[in-house]
């Protein structure tokens, strides 16, 4: 019953939806001009916990950065798996500032599971930057800043956990 557009055109979307219950399924749709995906159904977190005696199921996998194949077959598992969530160890693609690889090596090869289940990302150096580039550019990568980054709080500068986008915990379930 919500729609929520974007001010000005941009290739890059990112939204931030509140008030969602807890275990609840959601419906949604995404639409770009005259091109519409969906519907999707994608549930919230459970507000039991592990310790209530809840089981989650998490898939987990890294270093998937050598093609869109080797995910691929990934995902097929995970989708059997039926994951209540998906966290990777970073390097999900070779070269951080090619933005083909980000199509084509995450985007795509993760369309069967991604709009269903959610995603949390740990960026490893070969998302981060580029083995193209010096240290000094590694803070650069727009398809990395505008697609992965967490929220870091204002004035909190970085450096300890949970002040920079590359170190945050996540809490699910207990877990």
């Amino acid at each position: 019953t919500e729609t929520h557009t974007d001010p000005a055109a941009t290739r890059f979307h990112r939204y931030e939806i509140n008030g969602l219950e807890p275990n609840t399924e959601y419906r949604y749709s995404l639409r770009a001009g005259d091109v519409e995906t969906g519907p999707f159904t994608s549930r919230t977190a459970p507000t039991e916990t592990v310790s209530d005696g809840r089981t989650v199921r998490i898939v987990s996998w890294g270093d998937s950065h050598y093609g869109p194949t080797i995910l691929e077959g990934i995902i097929n598992r995970a989708r059997d798996f039926e994951p209540d969530l998906i966290c990777t160890s970073g390097d999900m693609i070779g070269d951080g500032i090619n933005e083909y690889e980000w199509i084509d090596h995450l985007f795509h090869p993760t369309r069967n599971i991604s709009p269903f289940v959610p995603i949390h990302f740990a960026v490893g150096n070969h998302d981060h930057g580029s083995w193209r580039l010096d240290d000094a550019h590694h803070d650069h990568n727009p398809y990395l800043d505008e697609r992965f980054e967490p929220a870091v709080p204002p004035g909190t500068g970085g450096g300890a956990p949970g002040t920079s986008p590359y170190a945050y915990s996540l809490d699910y379930a207990g877990v």
